[in-house]
């Protein structure tokens, strides 16, 4: 417990500049506990709202090594799978059941992070663990009326 404990709070830190927003994420793949760490680099800009304009994001992944009582680093999470994290649920899926890019983290606008979102064609981001590329794709929308309502 301990182990979790250490890396499920976010924090803000100031850098040169700017800042650093950094929120983690705990998800289970494959039996194994993974800790991602999302951070998103801002400069401060006067010229835009909130006075914060986004110049980077980062995802970072670790592994739980329980034996050893720490963390360690990985740089994939396996071309099979896919991450989808967001504060409330976080999932491991297998990426052939879908049709979605492998080794990618999947993640949403969480309300956590409103400077970084604001000029966002979508509020929905990858992150491609391969090349550290992260890119906004649309979501699909469902009318209310194909929606079944649970009774």
């Amino acid at each position: 417990v301990d182990l979790a404990a250490k890396c499920l709070s976010w924090t803000s830190r100031a850098m040169k500049g700017g800042g650093t927003y950094v929120h983690p994420y705990l998800v289970e793949s494959h039996g194994a506990l993974l800790w991602v760490r999302r951070l998103i680099y801002g400069i401060w800009d006067n010229d835009t709202i909130g006075g914060t304009k986004p110049v980077g994001i980062e995802l970072e992944v670790f592994q739980s090594d329980f034996q050893s009582r720490s963390w360690v680093k990985v740089s994939s999470i396996g071309d099979d799978q896919a991450l989808f994290v967001s504060q409330s649920l976080s999932r491991s899926v297998d990426v052939s059941q879908y049709n979605l890019k492998g080794d990618s983290i999947y993640f949403l606008d969480d309300g956590s992070c409103d400077w970084f979102w604001k000029d966002a064609p979508s509020s929905c981001a990858v992150y491609d663990m391969r090349d550290g590329n992260c890119f906004f794709i649309s979501l699909p929308t469902v009318a209310c009326k194909d929606v079944k309502m649970l009774r």
